[in-house]
Formats: structure tokens, C-alpha cells, sequence
């Protein structure tokens, strides 16, 4: 997904168990208030390493790092 070419996906819609996992385990973990944001969680981008076994994906854009 190319974040300047496509509409961010949210993460319940593309990966509902993962999300709702995710979820528990904030709550679970005593962080309502992040567990609260996840259903608002959209995919941005993935990331572009090439590594046939990542599964990284961007919830918020990539900051500039300082040089």
C-alpha cells in the first residue's frame, strides 16, 4: 500500500483477529486508553524491506530522522 497513492485500510477491517487480540491484550495489560484507539487504527503503509518474512506495516507516518 502506497500511502500517497491508496486510502489507508483500518486494521480491523484487514487483520479483525489481530486487532481484536491486541486489543485484550492492552486491556488486559492495564492500558484502556491504547486499547480504546485500536479499532481507529488504519494502515498507512507496509514496509518495503524486500524480507519475504516481514510482516511490518506503518500505523502513523514515518518520522524524518535528523541527519
Amino acid at each position: 500500500m502506497n500511502q500517497q497513492t491508496e486510502k489507508p485500510i483500518r486494521l480491523i477491517n484487514a487483520l479483525p483477529a489481530f486487532a481484536t487480540e491486541l486489543q485484550q491484550l492492552l486491556t488486559d495489560k492495564g492500558e484502556p486508553e491504547l486499547a480504546a484507539q485500536v479499532p481507529g487504527l488504519a494502515i498507512l503503509d507496509r514496509c518495503r524491506c524486500g524480507d519475504d518474512f516481514c510482516a511490518t506495516f506503518y500505523a502513523l507516518q514515518e518520522t524524518l530522522k535528523a541527519s
